[in-house]
């Protein structure tokens, strides 16, 4: 991981320097609130247990520190694995060893960050039969991250000495001529016109052929989805602070 003081939290390197308000460090995380003219965000860093038990009581604390409706990046060495091909090792993984991290990770309707490098993050650097690669390391991103910053993605760069990918968030202005791929927000599915919207766009009859009309109906239901995102949640960070809710 890059240095706190240097990059902010979670290796996200500034071109201009961010004030961070606040800061609660623990022996597992580090949280922060950093702003920087038009950009704000919370921010937590995370340092996984080796221990299974011990990072059981670490998903129910950060569960707590969920900051509400606003922007909220969770990175860092969570030293779990939330799919089984998320290891590559002569032990095979079990559900036990995802369930937890997994758990966490739908209960806070996390997203991960759009990414760019190698897969794994993480070697033990042994050889033949030994050698252990995993994806331990990851930035995830809350509903209010991925309405905002959706376009940011992450880079993980070459490890050199260390056993760990590093992370690398590059903050710029998206591009306005950059056409921006459609993206699911789990917040759409607590909206009370939510069922219908489903129910409607699956119902259409386009054409024959299953497959062919199974697309039709997800592109239907997408401009449906854009509609409703557009309507009734576009501009949100500026509605909270119209209203003096930080």
């Amino acid at each position: 991981m890059l240095p706190m003081e240097e990059f902010g939290s979670c290796g996200m390197r500034k071109h201009t320097m961010c004030k961070k308000l606040r800061m609660m460090l623990n022996s597992y995380a580090a949280m922060s609130q950093i702003q920087k003219s038009t950009f704000a965000c919370y921010m937590t860093v995370v340092y996984g247990y080796n221990a299974m038990e011990q990072r059981k009581d670490m998903w129910k604390k950060l569960q707590n520190l969920a900051p509400g409706k606003q922007p909220w990046l969770i990175s860092g060495d969570f030293n779990a694995m939330l799919t089984p091909q998320d290891r590559i090792s002569k032990v095979p993984m079990t559900l036990a060893d995802i369930h937890d991290f997994a758990k966490w990770y739908h209960n806070l309707y996390l997203t991960e960050i759009p990414w760019r490098g190698e897969y794994f993050t993480w070697t033990n650097k042994q050889q033949g039969d030994d050698r252990v690669r995993s994806r331990l390391d990851i930035i995830f991103g809350n509903d209010c991250w991925m309405m905002q910053h959706g376009h940011l993605t992450v880079n993980f760069e070459d490890p050199f000495i260390s056993d760990h990918a590093s992370m690398l968030i590059l903050i710029t202005q998206p591009t306005t001529n950059i056409k921006v791929p459609f993206r699911y927000f789990n917040v759409w599915a607590d909206h009370s016109e939510f069922p219908h919207i489903v129910a409607t766009g699956w119902n259409q009859n386009h054409v024959r052929g299953r497959m062919k009309s199974i697309w039709y109906k997800l592109k239907e239901l997408k401009l449906r989805f854009k509609q409703l995102n557009k309507e009734e949640y576009k501009g949100v960070k500026r509605e909270l602070i119209k209203q003096g809710i930080s």
